[in-house]
């Protein structure tokens, strides 16, 4: 699909078959239109993506590298970070929030002065959505208490939009059990509680071509055991394990589905990326960024990327990988 069906440009709602001449006029009226709005608010109910202009120069800040939560901000079209500068048990902890725009700029809005395990796009409630000890939402200009108890989760657990169900799917099983909920903006839902052992680490994606969540590695959440090198698809109702012939090696990753290229795109510890194919994973011959405890993976849907951040760097994908000025 190019850029312009991708965007929305091609399929007009509302715009109706009709004799070609008036069908023609109301194309234009239309685009014209849509041309001289500005990007939809996140609280309009409008799921257009803003159009990007290039960037020809890159500056801004430096978030805290030690760790942070990486996610998609749909109705602005920028990569969301929640930085953290120290240890999470300092006192002196600062949290702060920055959109990527050609550079990290710190948000205008308040910084959220908490701890956070999980952050993901919630496209139908136009908000990304943050959960801690509280369920936040990013509505563009500040962070908000949704007033939503929150699973009762504790580490790092992964999180992803299941576009196929239309609800955020969120995997725990940290420090016992195993728990899967959905967030449909309203409720936490604990939906299964047997599947994927352990996920600390674990990388976490929605595949579009076959409507599931994909799950892979990840390490014991009892802090003793090793890495796990299992693959499992989540089809909104229970979890599956995966046998394909070959598995990219034991331990923790990330992992994002591309739209541009097609790809289901994971990178692992070792500094390899690797393509699920939908029933096998291929490593691909190319340089790949450093891996660490920090990085996280998006994809951008205004620039038709993905998004790669860990300790500080910046680096995209669209074939290849490319290390982005951070500025700073």
């Amino acid at each position: 699909m190019n850029r312009l069906a991708r965007t929305g440009w091609l399929s007009v709602p509302g715009f109706a078959p009709g004799p070609e001449p008036v069908r023609a006029a109301a194309l234009l009226v239309l685009i014209a239109a849509a041309a001289c709005e500005s990007s939809p608010s996140p609280t309009n109910g409008a799921d257009v993506v803003p159009v990007s202009q290039p960037c020809t120069s890159y500056g801004g800040g430096a978030p805290g590298a030690l760790s942070g939560l990486l996610a998609y901000y749909r109705p602005g079209g920028y990569p969301l970070l929640i930085s953290q500068g120290g240890d999470e048990q300092s006192t002196a902890t600062l949290f702060e929030t920055w959109e990527w725009r050609c550079g990290w700029q710190h948000a205008t809005g308040p910084d959220p002065q908490l701890w956070g395990y999980a952050m993901a796009d919630d496209p139908p409630v136009h908000m990304t959505i943050l959960v801690g000890r509280k369920t936040w939402g990013w509505n563009g200009s500040s962070w908000q208490d949704l007033q939503i108890t929150p699973p009762g989760n504790v580490g790092s657990t992964p999180m992803v939009y299941d576009a196929a169900r239309q609800v955020l799917v969120l995997v725990d099983s940290f420090p016992n059990g195993v728990n899967t909920w959905t967030f449909d903006g309203r409720t936490w839902t604990k939906v299964s509680t047997s599947g994927p052992a352990n996920d600390e680490g674990a990388a976490l994606a929605y595949d579009p071509r076959s409507k599931t969540v994909v799950m892979f590695g990840g390490t014991s959440s009892n802090f003793g055991g090793g890495g796990n090198q299992t693959t499992w698809s989540w089809d909104g109702a229970r979890w599956r394990l995966l046998d394909p012939q070959t598995s990219p090696p034991e331990g923790p990753a990330v992992m994002a589905f591309d739209d541009d290229t097609q790809q289901m795109i994971l990178v692992t510890w070792d500094t390899a990326s690797w393509d699920w194919t939908g029933a096998n994973w291929r490593q691909l011959n190319i340089s790949t960024p450093i891996y660490d405890t920090s990085a996280k993976l998006v994809y951008d849907s205004v620039r038709q990327q993905l998004f790669y951040w860990a300790s500080g760097s910046v680096w995209t994908y669209a074939g290849t990988w490319v290390r982005l000025p951070t500025g700073g």
